[in-house]
């Protein structure tokens, strides 16, 4: 089958510091478009997690009750390839993601034509 693919996601590099954490990644604007080799990256989303990287274990379970999800934090232009997160709480476990965004103007086949598509946060 013909169907569209995201780009890949990009590199990420994360820093610590004094209450914050600094992303850094990979500049995805000129990587091609996986099926059409054509550059069209739309925007960079950004990710967190609290907890363990994939799952949770039941002792990790927020204040409601529910597990912890990867939840999103920012959206950022595709001139963008770094980050600061500044709501950060010293001595909690933090993890991250960046996932690269394309403008769907190479989707052209596949359920959703023209549809933007997102790279793994995995």
């Amino acid at each position: 089958m013909d169907i569209a693919a995201p780009l890949p996601a990009p590199d990420l590099t994360v820093t610590s510091g004094p209450n914050v954490v600094y992303l850094e990644w990979e500049d995805m604007s000129e990587v091609g478009d996986p099926n059409t080799g054509v550059p069209d990256l739309d925007h960079y989303n950004i990710y967190r997690k609290f907890g363990l990287f994939q799952v949770d274990r039941y002792e990790e379970l927020n204040a409601a009750g529910t597990h912890l999800l990867w939840e999103k934090i920012a959206e950022v232009p595709s001139t963008q390839t770094t980050y600061t997160d500044e709501s950060v709480t010293r001595g909690q476990s933090y993890h991250y993601a960046v996932t690269a965004v394309d403008d769907g103007t190479q989707n052209t086949n596949g359920l959703v034509p023209g549809q933007k598509l997102e790279s793994s946060p995995y």
